[in-house]
């Protein structure tokens, strides 16, 4: 039988219960980004980078399939180039971009 919590050797019962959302505990999260409101810029430009770092993540198995199936001789995607060669080196371009996004990502 699978466990109700992932990985987690607690039952059900004693997790702890989900925090409700109020006026409380919206005051104390704005009380939190206070803090943040001196980097805002930064904060908002290291989202951006870790949301393109998310969709480059996504993009490159899709590559890696439709390289597999031109190999194969099928077309998965209009949009992409038929060759082998021509998918894989858009493939390692998307890699290259992706490694540039994740730096900022970590450095912003």
């Amino acid at each position: 039988m699978a466990r109700a919590r992932l990985n987690s050797g607690n039952t059900q019962e004693q997790d702890l219960p989900k925090a409700k959302l109020n006026r409380e505990s919206l005051h104390k999260i704005s009380k939190l980004l206070v803090y943040i409101k001196p980097y805002r810029g930064r904060f908002f430009a290291a989202l951006v980078f870790l949301f393109l770092t998310s969709l480059t993540g996504l993009a490159f198995p899709s590559f890696l399939g439709a390289l597999i199936d031109a190999a194969q001789g099928k077309q998965r995607y209009a949009f992409l180039p038929p060759t082998v060669n021509a998918i894989g080196t858009l493939a390692f371009v998307v890699l290259l971009f992706q490694a540039a996004v994740s730096y900022f990502r970590v450095v912003w």
